[in-house]
């Protein structure tokens, strides 16, 4: 379901209210008003980028069996996965590796995403992300990665890698670095994509959606937001 078409006239909204307050604010410099305009306009561009390329918010992921919520157990989650990608997980699915949910990609640039959360941080590279893939992941050799979220001040710093799987399918995973709660998300990239242009869009998704991510009580933020601008659309 889309929410984001009227978006664009909630835009023509804001910056129309930005420009009475202008006038009606005698107090308020020239350049200050300019400067809020220009900070307005990036916003609403970058929650169009996001309608583009971003699907609903993923449910949260199933509770664990008692035993294994004690052991690790999971946290609050808001993400926002790439466009065609399903917002729910099938909990009669095995999870992969024992520890991945797997969002099924419906259309779009991507054929799976699947996501791994926990409160217990210690450990989680060697004995949650590297559970499911090949021995031919060089572990060592993981790049950081940062993405600035709008919905808080500080970044989110990840470490990435990258193989490419049996069937030319490329994965690509992501682990969180001093976040409050331990998160990996990896995307199964589509190979029936185009080349060319294709990978630009690829990355830009995977970018948009990784700056969404919000564990624990950070979560409260971007989901807030995000029913906000929902109402909006509606209105």
């Amino acid at each position: 379901m889309r929410f984001f078409p009227p978006f664009r006239r909630c835009r023509r909204i804001s910056l129309g209210l930005f420009a009475g307050l202008a006038v009606l604010c005698s107090g308020c410099g020239v350049n200050e008003y300019e400067q809020k305009m220009a900070a307005e306009q990036v916003r609403l561009e970058y929650f169009d980028q996001e309608r583009d390329y971003l699907d609903e918010p993923i449910d949260s992921l199933p509770r664990k069996s008692a035993d294994e919520e004690k052991h690790r157990p999971t946290p609050a989650i808001f993400i926002r996965p790439p466009k065609g990608i399903a917002r729910t997980t099938n909990p009669k699915e095995p999870l992969l590796g024992d520890v991945f949910y797997r969002f099924v990609g419906k259309s779009g640039l991507f054929q799976d995403v699947f996501i791994a959360a926990s409160k217990d941080q210690k450990d989680f590279i060697r004995a949650v992300v590297q559970r499911p893939f090949p021995e031919g992941v060089v572990w060592d050799a993981g790049k950081d990665f940062v993405v600035k979220p709008h919905y808080r001040e500080k970044a989110i710093q990840f470490t990435r890698w990258e193989f490419t799987k049996e069937g030319g399918k490329r994965t690509i995973i992501f682990a969180t670095k001093n976040e409050p709660a331990a998160a990996a998300i990896v995307f199964v990239v589509n190979p029936n994509q185009p080349s060319g242009g294709g990978n630009s869009k690829i990355e830009k998704a995977i970018e948009l959606s990784l700056a969404t991510l919000a564990l624990q009580t950070d979560s409260n933020k971007p989901k807030s937001d995000y029913q906000l601008m929902k109402a909006h659309a509606k209105g």
